[in-house]
């Protein structure tokens, strides 16, 4: 008996170790996943089966010599290390929280009380479906066997719903729409949301762009169909897991990109989404060693073998299915959920993805929530950790959905027409004074301005002053580190005497270049100069 115990608890203080300190690389990476994640996510188990089994070895029959010694010294392992893993779990409704206000708005503001994660129910580990959720079942939404959805709706769903739209993970080889994020949906679900998720082919039989192509298909059905199970098509949130994460940013950076949209699908349909909820997402496909911290070598042959199923070499191929790649000035507002010990998908990689999200969409709104010692898949399971998540998803479902929610709106006509100079003012720094403008194009040549500055948008303090020092000073950046010709210039607004807008003017830049700039800094228009003439040219094709 005693040698049973010593095997337990040498198991148990191994697993919770692996948990706490999880190799990174190579096969040993998916090896500490395997063991790490029943480890970080049962810890209260594992410590309660260890004291179980000491103090059954207690009862029957209590070694002696280095047995006695090595039970000891294990079990106390197994105690110390599962206790700091449940603490960690624990603590995750603090670094949450914390991280809801590294945004534009602070998202706490936008939690409510739990329906269906509450922290009596996490002690449960199991997701188990509430009767009050129903499930309309495998809907089909295509041509394929794997073209099907469910949609779950709770008891008090009002009518014009938002929806969430969950797309599974899984390598892009394996896993099913009723597999995974059950606390997120069931959530979801008990607090007014329509929830939609889909299954999508798989590879290695239908290579890449397969599943995209399914999950913007499932997104059209959501466009045309939800309405009639108490949705609103135009309130939608997209997220996923791992793979889903990785096709939930996609699809939410490309929605209405033509290059995938299947011919089934109305070419004019707008599936654009209001937010994006990437949970420990692979935000990048190609395996870059700095993004992935020299960790990408797996992703690589799975997707040069199983998923693209096209050589590495074939760059363009890689970036075009990487989120990374594809944030544009159109990207929605987004929420990123990370473990911080996650050995599949590296925690670097959705910091890399922040970092470049911030300065192609300086404008835009982001939030990365990182979470302690969480491994990847972490919301498989109802812990006090994926409550937590769960609770910062929905917050920031509730605002992306919400009517207060920041949309720009198409530019009218008399705002168009207040942007003329007359009566704007602008000028242009040349020779060491500020000129007029047409005259400095008649010396100089062409050029057009675009300014970073947007008085009404203030920062988390209430100013705009802070917010955009620092978008003029990124676009500064930006100008040098591409070796632009510049020249300082600046603006009035006519309807804010108070204001002056610092810009930029700019030379030999095609008209493609200027219009992403100024639409990524989030302007309505930009001048273009001449010696005889000052356009205001739309941001908006």
């Amino acid at each position: 008996m005693a040698l049973i115990v010593l095997c337990l608890v040498l198991f148990l203080a191994a697993t919770s170790t692996v948990a706490l300190r999880p190799a990174h690389r190579g096969p040993l990476a998916v090896l500490a996943w395997t063991v790490g994640w029943p480890a970080g996510e049962m810890a209260p188990s594992s410590a309660g089966l260890t004291a179980v089994a000491v103090g059954f070895l207690w009862w029957w029959q209590w070694p002696q010599g280095w047995l006695s010694l090595a039970i000891v010294v294990l079990a106390s392992m197994s105690l110390v290390s599962n206790g700091v893993l449940y603490s960690a779990s624990l603590y995750a409704r603090v670094a949450v929280s914390r991280s809801l206000t590294h945004g534009p708005v602070n998202l706490n503001e936008w939690r409510v009380a739990p329906a269906y994660a509450t922290w009596l129910r996490s002690l449960t580990f199991l997701p188990w479906r509430p009767r009050r959720i129903r499930v309309t079942r495998n809907i089909s939404y295509g041509p394929d066997p794997a073209h099907r959805l469910d949609v779950l709706r709770g008891p008090n769903t009002p009518d014009s719903a938002p929806v969430l739209f969950y797309i599974h993970g899984g390598a892009w080889v394996y896993g099913d729409k009723e597999q995974q994020a059950r606390p997120m949906m069931y959530e979801f679900a008990s607090q007014g949301f329509i929830v939609v998720t889909a299954n999508y082919r798989h590879a290695p039989r239908h290579p890449w762009p397969a599943q995209i192509t399914d999950v913007i298909a499932a997104r059209a059905w959501i466009a045309q169909n939800i309405a009639a199970h108490g949705g609103d098509p135009s309130r939608v949130v997209v997220s996923g897991g791992s793979a889903g994460g990785h096709l939930a940013a996609l699809l939410a950076l490309v929605a209405n990109d033509p290059a995938w949209r299947p011919t089934s699908v109305d070419r004019d349909l707008d599936l654009r989404v209001r937010g994006a909820i990437p949970i420990y997402g692979v935000l990048d496909m190609t395996g870059d060693d700095e993004i992935w911290r020299r960790r990408g070598a797996g992703l690589r042959s799975l997707l040069e073998k199983t998923v693209i199923q096209r050589p590495l070499d074939e760059v363009a191929t890689y970036e075009l299915a990487s989120p990374h790649h594809r944030i544009g000035a159109g990207a929605p507002p987004m929420l990123l959920i990370q473990g911080l010990v996650d050995t599949l998908v590296d925690a670097n990689v959705a910091t890399s993805f922040a970092r470049e999200f911030a300065y192609r969409v300086p404008h835009g709104s982001l939030w990365t929530v990182t979470v302690p010692l969480a491994q990847h898949a972490f919301d498989l399971s109802l812990s006090p950790r994926t409550a937590a998540t769960t609770s910062a998803a929905l917050a920031f479902a509730r605002w992306a959905t919400s009517p207060a929610a920041p949309h720009r709106a198409a530019l009218t006509a008399e705002r168009l027409a207040s942007y003329a100079v007359p009566p704007a003012s602008l000028v242009v720094w040349h020779e060491n004074d500020w000129r007029e403008p047409m005259s400095v194009a008649a010396q100089r040549g062409d050029y057009d301005v675009v300014t970073a500055m947007n008085p009404a948008r203030p920062d988390l303090s209430g100013s705009s002053s802070s917010f955009n020092d620092t978008a003029t000073e990124r676009l500064r950046w930006e100008a040098a580190a591409k070796n632009w010709t510049v020249a300082d210039s600046e603006g009035r607004d006519p309807t804010s005497p108070h204001w002056n807008e610092a810009g930029l003017a700019l030379w030999n830049l095609d008209t493609a270049t200027v219009r992403d700039l100024s639409e990524r800094y989030g302007q309505f228009a930009w001048y273009h100069v001449t010696p005889t003439s000052i356009e205001v040219h739309e941001t908006r094709r």
